[in-house]
């Protein structure tokens, strides 16, 4: 292996060098001769890392390879954007590191101990493993892992992509990872969809009159939206920063708000309470776009529906929750234009509660001095922050993980989604919560993409914070398990899973391990099969979903595939045909894209495979004359039409703690976090909270291996503030050894003003190589909340020392 990689390094280098752009001064100089003309094909690309960015590149090729690449002409110019790792791509292209053959490995798992084979006997050699392991306990004894890793609509873990189609025709296990969950469990549940559409349009923050920066990075983690916001500003908006950290954001916002970490909801909590006192709350908006005005019985904290009045079957479609006007009559909200919102009534013996009450009852727990306690905000302050988002209107939230990442993630959100509900800043142009939603309708055939018969009736989920139960204990929920081989793609557990050497210690206890990826990654190192894919410039794919823009993007196959690798479409599809599933897959990517094409929104757009490639970029949304604006007009994607600050069915989307605690529920609530709350007994032995931060030179570990982002980004800091720094006698350049009871890092500290007392950060991504010693995700828990199953990558207490 290091001999190809090698290889591919000179012929990378070299072709990079030559191509060089020269100045064209020299040519009017006298005496020095004309350049001539360089003959270059440019092609349509997409980046396709979970950066969400998207964007649409010009791919520079000559002779066969890629020189540069430039921003391309968005079918939406507003969108027209390329960074620093979008110019970089000819180093990941060309990367020492790129692996250009099949491997396998000859000594023990992690030792770097491989042989080149030809794909023929790697696929044989792995099916005919998988087809024994599936024989004697079934097809779920396999599961398969991916992530963010290429988010292809064709070949990639988009949910458009043949690898959908092959995990529903394999009846394989799902590695559940459990990242970034607690925003998208809340927003589906209170708001009827993911995380990911629940805010408006990108562009169309420029109607925002407020906007807060609240558990988000764009300026580093979102550039394709942080633009909007900084236009935003310059044209009158208000922009507020809340955040833990000092950071960029904060630099280009008019307020910016240090919250202590993992509070969120008690401030969110403290500016309702502030809200209702001044009388700030959208009537309106509550009353007819919310579930404010259903009646819950207090036996089972469900809403009065018509089947509790004798008017329909229980559990029917017609069976819908009731309201009631002022005189005491009840009936369905479309039959009664003033429902009551608050206050009790008595009917059959019960004393029924509106939503609302008990919203308010929960709010009223929270005065902006018990607020300002948690978060460690002035009340002041709060108040400010409750009159500029309730009054100077339309008013958004962008946010994203920053509030997520902690034992308390889904009680953050939760209040945060509470919040927005109150003041009616969701469903008008200017308004939102989330990141952003650039769908509207995404136009695919989704349903084409897995009809396929399966071998099981439903494919079991396995969290990937539970893998030694799994893998090592043959264990899950109290019952036996039996988790015997993984298929890995598109994702890298072993760098970005928490505990690091848990995770290890499994895929070792594997009977069968395959990773696909274009490097050695860490998961890599310690797989049985190791199956170079291609990069993403050197298939036909189509970026298709998760993405900060409007329009689909195509992607040529602009360059043969390096040495021997393939493209996933491919790779999927040996496997299939291997496994006995090739019938299902006789698809050519030409023909996958036409298929996702073939509905009647696509057809009403004018989607097309022809128009598309010609094109590189194509509008998806409806909406072409202004921007989409998530459940406009107040009316949600929920079971009611309305949004649910009341959940009166909630449901756990961790399934290994039975002893659930639904008053923490039903109302949004919150309470402190595990490791990092103040009153937490891990801070005793561990008194300082790390937080792992994004680069704007990486997506989580991509990126790593390029050369001239390294000359720039050289090294992993262990980031500290003055104060802490001179408790402990640590200076810039000092060797430190952060740790707990899970594990360390060894790196050089930075002391950075940005910090404040009590909280140490590093930029996560780095890999173990690269590493002085130790890792950071070896810090981590793999202790998630017991109602909401979510990795707490931030929700992590640890001790520094000289190292």
């Amino acid at each position: 292996m290091t001999g190809t990689a090698a290889l591919v390094a000179t012929a990378g280098t070299a072709s990079l060098t030559s191509c060089a752009p020269k100045k064209t001064e020299q040519a009017e100089k006298p005496g020095v001769p004309a350049l001539e003309p360089v003959e270059e094909d440019v092609y349509p690309g997409s980046c396709r890392s979970f950066c969400n960015g998207g964007c649409s590149l010009n791919l520079h090729v000559r002779d066969g390879k890629l020189v540069r690449t430039s921003m391309r002409e968005m079918d939406d110019p507003v969108y027209n954007r390329i960074c620093q790792k979008g110019y970089t791509h000819p180093y990941r292209v060309y990367s020492a590191e790129r692996l250009t053959a099949p491997l396998k490995r000859t000594g023990e798992r992690g030792s770097g101990s491989w042989e080149q084979i030809s794909w023929d006997e790697a696929i044989a050699e792995i099916a005919e493993k998988w087809k024994a392991i599936a024989d004697e306990y079934g097809p779920g004894a396999m599961a398969a892992a991916g992530l963010t890793g290429n988010f292809g609509g064709v070949g990639g873990n988009g949910t458009s992509s043949i690898y959908a189609r092959f995990k529903k025709a394999t009846g394989v296990s799902t590695l559940a990872n459990a990242v970034d969950a607690a925003t998208k469990y809340v927003c589906s549940r209170m708001m009827g969809a993911s995380f990911f559409n629940t805010a408006n349009e990108p562009k169309d923050l420029a109607n925002a009159k407020t906007i807060f920066i609240w558990g988000a990075n764009p300026a580093v983690s979102q550039m394709q939206i942080m633009h909007f916001i900084t236009e935003a500003h310059q044209n009158g908006a208000n922009v507020v920063t809340i955040d833990p950290l000092y950071n960029a954001n904060a630099a280009l916002s008019d307020k910016y708000v240090p919250i202590r970490s993992a509070t969120d909801g008690a401030l969110a909590l403290g500016m309702m309470n502030i809200v209702l006192q001044q009388g700030w709350e959208d009537v309106d908006f509550i009353t007819n776009h919310t579930v404010a005005p259903f009646l819950v019985k207090p036996d089972t904290h469900k809403f009065l529906r018509l089947s509790d009045l004798g008017k329909a079957e229980a559990g029917s479609d017609a069976d819908v929750p009731v309201v009631m006007d002022a005189e005491g009559n009840f009936n369905t909200p479309d039959s009664i234009a003033q429902p009551v919102i608050e206050g009790t009534v008595d009917l059959d013996g019960q004393t029924l509660t509106t939503a609302y009450s008990l919203l308010r009852d929960r709010i009223a727990e929270w005065p902006a001095s018990r607020a300002s306690e948690a978060t460690g905000i002035p009340e002041a302050d709060i108040e400010e922050l409750a009159r500029l988002y309730a009054c100077e209107t339309p008013s958004t939230i962008h946010t994203c993980f920053g509030a997520d990442h902690y034992y308390n993630g889904h009680w953050n959100y939760s209040c945060m989604v509470a919040l927005a509900l109150l003041t009616g800043n969701v469903g008008v142009s200017g308004a939102g919560i989330g990141v952003c939603n650039a769908a509207g309708t995404n136009a695919l055939n989704m349903k084409a993409v897995t009809d396929v018969p399966s071998p099981v009736e439903k494919a079991k989920s396995i969290q990937a914070l539970r893998l030694e139960d799994a893998i090592v204990n043959h264990t899950y929920n109290d019952e036996p398990c039996e988790l015997r081989g993984m298929y890995v793609a598109y994702v890298n557990p072993v760098a970005n899973v928490a505990d690091r050497t848990k995770t290890i210690e499994a895929f070792k206890a594997l009977d069968l391990l395959v990773v696909t990826d274009m490097t050695m990654s860490e998961t890599a190192e310690y797989a049985d099969y190791v199956l170079p894919c291609c990069h993403w410039f050197e298939c036909e794919d189509i970026m298709s979903t998760m993405v900060m823009h409007s329009c689909l993007v195509y992607q040529a196959p602009a360059l043969e595939p390096l040495g021997e690798s393939k493209p996933d479409f491919e790779i999927i599809k040996l496997l299939a045909d291997a496994l006995g599933y090739g019938e299902h897959f006789q698809f050519t990517t030409k023909e996958w894209i036409e298929m996702l094409l073939d509905t009647d929104d696509a057809r009403s757009m004018n989607l097309s495979y022809e128009a598309l490639k010609e094109k590189g970029t194509l509008k998806r949304i409806p909406t072409k004359d202004k921007p989409y604006v998530f459940a406009e007009g107040g009316v949600f994607p929920t079971p009611t039409k309305r949004a649910a600050f009341y959940l009166e069915d909630p449901k756990a989307s961790n399934d290994y703690k039975p002893d659930w605690d639904f008053e923490k529920e039903y109302l949004p609530y919150w309470e402190e976090a595990l490791e990092v709350g103040v009153n937490s007994p891990a801070r005793e032995k561990f008194p300082l909270q790390l937080i792992s931060e994004h680069s704007r030179f990486r997506t989580h570990v991509q990126w790593y291996d390029v050369e001239a982002l390294l000359e720039v980004d050289a090294e992993q800091y262990v980031y500290i503030g003055p104060e802490d720094a001179a408790s402990y006698g640590i200076a810039t350049g000092d060797k430190v050894k952060v740790h707990n009871d899970r594990g360390y890092l060894i790196a050089h500290a930075l002391i950075r003003p940005n910090n404040p007392p009590g909280i140490l950060s590093a930029v996560k991504g780095w890999t173990a190589s690269q590493s002085i010693d130790g890792h950071l995700s070896n810090l981590g828990t793999v202790q998630s909340n017991g109602f909401c199953a979510n990795q707490p990558f931030n929700d992590c207490a640890v001790a520094i020392e000289k190292a």
